[in-house]
């Protein structure tokens, strides 16, 4: 299992260790596009404009891929990669069988994760369509209309011609589950107080867990950053939204590579030597108001680029100029108020 999976927390290594059953389960389940976020609605509406690049697309249906592991007595929970990829399938309903049976329909299957889309190679045969995958998160099939060898390309018209109104509730579309019976989606589990997770590579920590009031340390940004970074005001890791309410000591120390850094409104500390000899560091933006000289080691921001920008909230500007000096930022620093 420590074979598949990346980032077994202690508390499931200990158990898969004592011998304790390890369970993997994947869930696909239809997205109701009425019903969606706005992030999810974006994340769709790129896999439509990649699958519009290879064909025409007669009908998108957007799918939630959940991958559950649960060890022993473990709380179960949701895992977004895995080391090596998992063969799945996903039974089609019988109208659209019929239609893909004609020769005029294929099917193309497109995933959403990491701010990247991306088609995944599929194989249809009786009634399912098959695929493997090592990232969980949005998916979308893409009814395809299909090319004929040596089709005439049909000559520009003037006159309009009728455009479908699109549908929240694509139709035909697959039973999306890979269970015999449909299947609850699954409530997102916050992971523990302690327990480093990872997105998009940058590595952060739980300092507070909870469903709606959990929050995290960005703890250590990833490999070979460089130019801008933005510590988010929140993250979403496996379902669960946590705020990034701090900045952990030597996060950044030492990396000369990044010149620009926007700091998140939520945080209300920053870790002694966080920022440290980043020497190409022009410009650093404030937007949280949470800030106190108590809560920002030290020297913080020592050995950043000697005339830095420094924007800080209006609101904030007298206090926050006096002690970030303190913390590292250079003398002949320019302080702006930030937008």
């Amino acid at each position: 299992m420590s074979d598949l999976l990346p980032n077994l927390t202690e508390e499931e290594e200990k158990a898969y260790i004592r011998g304790e059953n390890a369970n993997l389960k994947l869930i696909v389940d239809q997205i109701d596009t009425a019903k969606a976020n706005a992030q999810i609605k974006n994340e769709i509406n790129k896999l439509k404009e990649l699958a519009e690049k290879s064909g025409t697309v007669k009908n998108l249906i957007p799918l939630d891929l959940n991958l559950l592991l649960q060890i022993g007595d473990q709380k179960e929970r949701k895992v977004e990669e895995t080391k090596q990829e998992i063969f799945f399938s996903i039974p089609v309903e019988e109208a659209l069988q019929k239609q893909l049976g004609t020769g005029k329909l294929k099917l193309k299957l497109f995933r959403y994760h990491g701010e990247q889309a991306d088609e995944i190679p599929v194989r249809y045969e009786n009634g399912r369509l098959y695929a493997s995958s090592d990232k969980y998160s949005t998916y979308a099939i893409a009814v395809m209309e299909e090319k004929k060898a040596g089709a005439p390309t049909p000559s520009p018209s003037t006159q309009p011609t009728h455009v479908p109104t699109p549908s929240a509730q694509p139709s035909p579309a697959p039973t999306p589950s890979t269970q015999p019976t449909p299947s609850a989606k699954p409530t997102p589990v916050p992971q523990k107080k302690g327990t480093k997770l990872k997105k998009s590579g940058v590595t952060y920590q739980v300092t507070k867990s909870g469903a709606k009031e959990g929050c995290v340390a960005y703890t250590k940004a990833k490999k070979n950053v460089k130019g801008s970074v933005t510590i988010p005001a929140t993250v979403t890791i496996d379902g669960v939204t946590y705020k990034v309410t701090s900045v952990a000591a030597n996060a950044f120390k030492g990396n000369k590579k990044i010149t620009k850094v926007t700091i998140g409104k939520y945080i209300e500390k920053i870790g002694k030597n966080a920022f440290y000899g980043c020497k190409k560091l022009s410009s650093i933006t404030f937007k949280t108001t949470k800030l106190k000289a108590s809560k920002v080691g030290k020297n913080a921001f020592k050995g950043v680029k000697a005339k830095v920008t420094v924007k800080v909230p209006k609101n904030k500007a007298k206090d926050y100029k006096k002690w970030l000096k303190k913390k590292g930022i250079p003398a002949n620093a320019k302080f702006k108020t930030a937008k």
